[in-house]
């Protein structure tokens, strides 16, 4: 039963694609204030969709590739927490199996969207079979 749950996980969770973000893609900062009295503020302007795979700040491997899978086409879960959270619902919230969420999170979120279906396709097609295998020996 659980080879068919695998696949069916499988099937309906991946993610991948884009450039990671290099120092390049920071803004300019210029010292245009000074003698004023600045305040720090938290940018709240949304940049949009990240081209780039991997983890972005402190960005779990699971969030990336959750927030990938939406990026890259992925239709199955609404948006990125339905599919952590789905995540977790089938493989549990302990150590080994958040770990092996992670580092197929990780791997996968490095997969260019343009190189596999994002509802339908098996990790060790995108190169993460190690992690698959990793993750489907976790045990909560």
């Amino acid at each position: 039963m659980k080879p068919l749950l695998l696949l069916t996980f499988a099937l309906a969770l991946g993610c991948a694609g884009g450039d990671k973000p290099t120092d390049d893609d920071d803004f300019e900062v210029t010292d245009d204030t000074a003698g004023e009295d600045t305040e720090d503020t938290e940018d709240t302007e949304d940049p949009g969709p990240t081209t780039g795979p991997g983890v972005l700040g402190d960005e779990t491997g699971l969030e990336a590739m959750c927030r990938r899978y939406v990026e890259c086409g992925g239709s199955y879960y609404a948006d990125a927490e339905a599919c952590i959270q789905a995540s977790y619902d089938y493989w549990g919230e302990c150590t080994s199996a958040k770990d092996a969420l992670n580092a197929l999170g990780e791997c996968v979120a490095n997969v260019e969207c343009g190189e596999y279906n994002p509802d339908s396709y098996t990790p060790s097609s995108v190169g993460c079979g190690d992690e698959w295998s990793d993750l489907g020996a976790a045990d909560c």
